[in-house]
C-alpha cells in the first residue's frame, strides 16, 4: 500500500486548512484523514497527564477491526506501569530517554532499539501493546500545556511494516499543521474568531500581498509593532509563517507540493 500519496496528503491538508471547522467534528476528520495517508490501522489523538497518571482521548479512528484500543483501568494501569522506564516517556525531562530523540519531534519508538525483537520484550510492548493491539507506531507531539503531553499515535499490525525514514520525515512536516489544527479544534473557535481586528486587518494586507513596510506605512505604525503582530498572530494560530496564518484565516490551503518541496 502507497503511504503519503499526493492526493490523501492534499485531503488531510484541507481539514487541517479549514478556517471554520472546529470541536469533535474536525478531530474525527484529521484522525481519519492520518489514517488513510499514513495507511495506519488506528490513529489516535490523546493527552497525557503524568503527575496524575490520566489520559484523556480526544478522537479515535480504526480502520482495522482486529485492533483491540482497549482503555479501561486495568489496561491503563499497564501502560502507567510501562511508562517511566519506556521510550514513550521521551518527551518528559525526567524520562531516561530523554534528549536521545528531540522532544519536540515524531518517534517511531521501535527505532530506539537494536532489533523489532528488542522492542517487542520491551515491557510496554509485552504489557500495555499487547492489550491494546500495538504494532508498528510512531507517535507525533502536539503543543499542550506544562503538565500535559498532547500526543497523535499512529499505528500499523505487527505484521504489517514498519515506518521508513521518509514516512518519519513526512509526519514531521505534517506535524505544524495537525498541532495548529488539533489546538483550534480542542479551543472550539474557529481562526477568525481567535484574533483581534487589528492582526485580522493585518493579515488581509498581507493576504493581499502587501509587507511589512508597506502595512506599516499604511496603519501609521511601526514595522516593528506589525511585526509583534504578527508573532502574536502565530502563537493564537499555532502556526510558523505568513503563509500558514493566511490559510488558517481565509481556507487557502498548503498542498502537498508544498508540503514535500
Amino acid at each position: 500500500m502507497s503511504t503519503f500519496d499526493k492526493t490523501q496528503l492534499d485531503s488531510l491538508l484541507d481539514v487541517t486548512a479549514s478556517s471554520t471547522g472546529t470541536g469533535q467534528v474536525m478531530l474525527d476528520a484529521l484522525v481519519t484523514a492520518l489514517a488513510e495517508v499514513a495507511g495506519a490501522d488506528t490513529v489516535s489523538i490523546f493527552e497525557l497527564t503524568p503527575g496524575d497518571h490520566s489520559m484523556r482521548d480526544l478522537a479515535s479512528v480504526t480502520l482495522d477491526g482486529d485492533a483491540a484500543g482497549a482503555d479501561d483501568a486495568d489496561t491503563a494501569g499497564l501502560f502507567w506501569a510501562a511508562y517511566p522506564d519506556s521510550v514513550c516517556s521521551w518527551t518528559d525531562t525526567g524520562s531516561p530517554w530523554f534528549g536521545k530523540h528531540p522532544a519536540s519531534a515524531p518517534l517511531a519508538p521501535e527505532t530506539a532499539y537494536p532489533t523489532w525483537r528488542a522492542f517487542c520484550e520491551s515491557r510496554m510492548s509485552r504489557t500495555y501493546g499487547r492489550a491494546v493491539g500495538l504494532g508498528h507506531y510512531a507517535i507525533i507531539p502536539l503543543g499542550s500545556e506544562p503538565s500535559t503531553t498532547r500526543r497523535v499515535l499512529v499505528n500499523r499490525p505487527a505484521h504489517d511494516r514498519a515506518f521508513t525514514e521518509r514516512e518519519t520525515t513526512m509526519l514531521r512536516l505534517i506535524q505544524p499543521h495537525l498541532d495548529s489544527a488539533v489546538g483550534r479544534a480542542v479551543s472550539g473557535r474557529p481562526a477568525r474568531e481567535v484574533l483581534s481586528p487589528r492582526e485580522l486587518e493585518i493579515l488581509a494586507y498581507i493576504r493581499g500581498g502587501r509587507s511589512t513596510r508597506d502595512i506599516a506605512t499604511t496603519l501609521w505604525v511601526s514595522p516593528s509593532t506589525v511585526r509583534k503582530h504578527l508573532e502574536n498572530v502565530y502563537t493564537k494560530l499555532g502556526v510558523h509563517s505568513r503563509t500558514e496564518a493566511v490559510a488558517h484565516v481565509y481556507g487557502h490551503r498548503t498542498t502537498a507540493d508544498e508540503v514535500v518541496s
